[in-house]
């Protein structure tokens, strides 16, 4: 089989097929990136909260005992 052919590695049927595979690689980034968006979106919001919450409330209790 050819690097990049499709079964029976016959040469001209992985040649006329060879372009679609970098749209096959480009929609798997595209996915991808979608997928790291979403859960960026959710993610990041929750840890600065999360972040907020600890620091003033360690920052709060250490100047209150002063």
């Amino acid at each position: 089989m050819m690097p990049g052919g499709v079964g029976g590695g016959d040469a001209a049927y992985s040649s006329v097929f060879m372009p679609f595979q970098g749209i096959r690689k480009k929609l798997k980034e595209k996915e991808r990136a979608n997928i790291v968006d979403k859960v960026s979106r959710v993610l990041f919001p929750r840890a600065f909260a999360i972040f907020n919450i600890v620091y003033w409330t360690v920052y709060t209790r250490s100047h209150l005992d002063k």
